[in-house]
C-alpha cells in the first residue's frame, strides 16, 4: 500500500499508536450529520428515526449537536436494490436543508472560532459551504458573513448550499484569497486552506473500487506550490483581521510543512500575531484523550513553541478524519 509506505515518515509522531493509526485509515469512515438549526428545532424534530427505522443515529460528543449515522448492514449476496443504494444525502430531509452531512473534524474549527450575531466574519476559502453554514447557525442568521471562493464551479455549489440551508446573513464573493481587498475589517476570520488532504485518505477505504487505485505521494514541487499559496493566504487572512479579533487556520492534512511551518512563518512575519490557547468547550476534559497538541519540531525543522496550543486530530483517537487547527489573534 503506497499510502502506508509514505506515512512511515509519521511513525515518530505516534510511537506505539502507529499501527492503530494505520488501522483507522483502513477502516470505514464514521459519517456524521448535524441538524440545520436555521430550519429545524433540533435533531429529533427532523424525524429521521421514524422515517428510516433501520438506520442507526448516535450523538457523538455531549456538547456537539452532531450525530453519527450508519446504514443497515447489507446481507451477503443481497441484490443491489434501489433501497440498498439509498443514501441520506439524497433524502427528502437533506433536499429541504434540514441537516448537513459534515465530518466531525470540520465542525471543531467553527466551534472554536465561535462567531456571534453582531460580528463581521470572513470565510476566505468557503466552498462547499459546510463551515459557512455552521457559522450562520451560531450567529442565528444575524451579523455578516463574507464567504469567498475563487473557483466559479465551486462558488456555484457554495451558493446553492447556502440557499438550500436558509442562510441569509452571508454574501458570496469571488476573489483570489491572497488578493482579497482591505485590512483590519473582520472580527473573525476562518481560513480552511488548500492542502494535500492527507487526512482524508481514510475516505478511500470506504469504497471497494478505490482500494486498489494508484496513489501518488505529494511531490516536492507540489509541496512548494502549496507552501507558497498557504503562506500568501494566511498572511492576507491575518491582515484582514481587526486588532483584537480571532482567526482560525485549519487544514485536513497531517503534514507539518502545511501546518506548524506555515503558522510559524506567519508569527515570524507579523509580530502582532499571537497564538491563543484553544478552549475546546465541546470536548471539555476529553482533549488529552481524543486529540494531540501541535508539534514543536519535525524532521529537523523547529517550529514556534506556542504551537503546542494547536490541535491535531488523528482518526484512531477522534471519530473522523485527520485535521489540524490553531487559533490566532492580532494584538
Amino acid at each position: 500500500m503506497q499510502q502506508q509506505h509514505y506515512l512511515e515518515r509519521y511513525r515518530p509522531l505516534f510511537g506505539s499508536e502507529f499501527n492503530s493509526f494505520l488501522q483507522a485509515i483502513e477502516g470505514d469512515l464514521l459519517q456524521t450529520l448535524r441538524p440545520n438549526l436555521l430550519r429545524v428545532k433540533d435533531f429529533h424534530s427532523i424525524g429521521l428515526h421514524d422515517r428510516y427505522p433501520d438506520w442507526q443515529f448516535k450523538k457523538v460528543l455531549p456538547d456537539i449537536e452532531a450525530y453519527q449515522f450508519s446504514r443497515p448492514q447489507r446481507p451477503e449476496n443481497a441484490a443491489n436494490t434501489p433501497k440498498q443504494r439509498f443514501s441520506l444525502g439524497k433524502s427528502l430531509e437533506s433536499a429541504l436543508g434540514q441537516f448537513y452531512i459534515q465530518g466531525l473534524s470540520s465542525m471543531l474549527p467553527v466551534l472554536e472560532l465561535a462567531p456571534t450575531c453582531h460580528e463581521k466574519v470572513l470565510d476566505l476559502a468557503a466552498a462547499p459551504g459546510g463551515k459557512t453554514i455552521f457559522m450562520a447557525e451560531l450567529m442565528q442568521n444575524k451579523g455578516l458573513i463574507v464567504a469567498n471562493e475563487v473557483n466559479l464551479d465551486r462558488m456555484r455549489i457554495l451558493k446553492a448550499n447556502l440557499e438550500k440551508m436558509g442562510v441569509c446573513n452571508t454574501v458570496v464573493t469571488q476573489n483570489r484569497g491572497e488578493l482579497f481587498p482591505g485590512e483590519n475589517i473582520f472580527d473573525r476570520v476562518l481560513l480552511d486552506g488548500p492542502c494535500s488532504s492527507e487526512g482524508t485518505w481514510r475516505l478511500n477505504g470506504t469504497q471497494e473500487e478505490n482500494r486498489d487505485t494508484e496513489w501518488n505521494a505529494p511531490q516536492t514541487e507540489f509541496r512548494d506550490y502549496l507552501r507558497n499559496i498557504q503562506q500568501r493566504l494566511i498572511l492576507r487572512a491575518f491582515r484582514l483581521l481587526r486588532p483584537g479579533g480571532t482567526m482560525i487556520y485549519s487544514t485536513c492534512t497531517y503534514a507539518p510543512e502545511e501546518n506548524e511551518a506555515i503558522v510559524s512563518w506567519l508569527l515570524n512575519k507579523e509580530p502582532s500575531a499571537k497564538i491563543v490557547p484553544l478552549s475546546l468547550q465541546c470536548l471539555k476534559g476529553e482533549r488529552e484523550k481524543l486529540t494531540n497538541r501541535g508539534l514543536e519540531n519535525f524532521e529537523g525543522a523547529q517550529f514556534h513553541p506556542d504551537l503546542v496550543e494547536a490541535c491535531r486530530l488523528y482518526p484512531h483517537r477522534f471519530p473522523s478524519w485527520g485535521f489540524f487547527f490553531v487559533k490566532i489573534t492580532k494584538i
